[in-house]
């Protein structure tokens, strides 16, 4: 999923997460950091990360977050001045995270959160294709009664019929004429379930947008 998510992903250069949350911490990388801004190891990590202090003949550090926060590589243009070296946790941000976006109101999740739901809505128009007419004819069956049908949704359903799930969408039909009365009815209502939905979305999206 976190995969699809990264296809759909495009920076938009707000800044907010180099602001809000500052520069990540990545043992792993920072030799590479140092390395790529010819530094020494300890002054990269005083002068952007904290105090080297000495306990039991272990190095520690004590963090101070004025010096991280806002990210000091955050540039004039809103780009990154070590975006070849990172820290991984500004790669993984703002899909691989394991605390989310941390809060930070992300432009570019937006527009993927808006894209995610497009694909949403495609399924549900796929699945409303699967609508078919489920015929039962008493003699196969071993009942007693005049043929009857359904007009169903695919398999994704849940009330058994003659030992088969379907979505029955309308009442049993004995005849021509109620499937085609009871088709038309369900026409109409999908048209309007989907004109409801269009007003509910777009108010809810309209009023999220001035929402703190």
């Amino acid at each position: 999923m976190e995969n699809d998510l990264w296809s759909l992903f495009k920076c938009q250069r707000c800044g907010q997460c180099c602001d809000k949350l500052g520069l990540s911490w990545d043992p792993n990388n920072i030799e590479k950091m140092a390395e790529f801004l010819k530094m020494d190891l300890e002054d990269l990590v005083t002068r952007y990360y904290g105090d080297i202090y000495w306990e039991n003949g272990e190095r520690f550090i004590r963090w101070n977050q004025t010096k991280r926060k806002p990210c000091p590589f955050l540039g004039e243009y809103k780009n990154c001045r070590i975006y070849p070296v990172r820290p991984k946790g500004c790669k993984a941000y703002p899909i691989d995270t394991d605390f989310g976006r941390c809060g930070v109101d992300c432009p570019g999740m937006k527009i993927v959160d808006e894209m995610d739901l497009e694909e949403e809505n495609e399924e549900e128009d796929k699945i409303r294709d699967r609508i078919f007419l489920l015929f039962i004819n008493p003699e196969e069956e071993g009942i007693l009664c005049r043929p009857f049908a359904y007009i169903c949704l695919g398999k994704r359903s849940y009330p058994e019929i003659c030992g088969k799930k379907h979505i029955a969408l309308s009442a049993q039909c004995n005849s021509v004429a109620e499937v085609e009365w009871w088709a038309n009815q369900l026409i109409e209502y999908l048209k309007n379930s989907v004109k409801e939905a269009k007003k509910q979305f777009a108010k809810a999206k309209k009023k999220s947008r001035f929402t703190p």
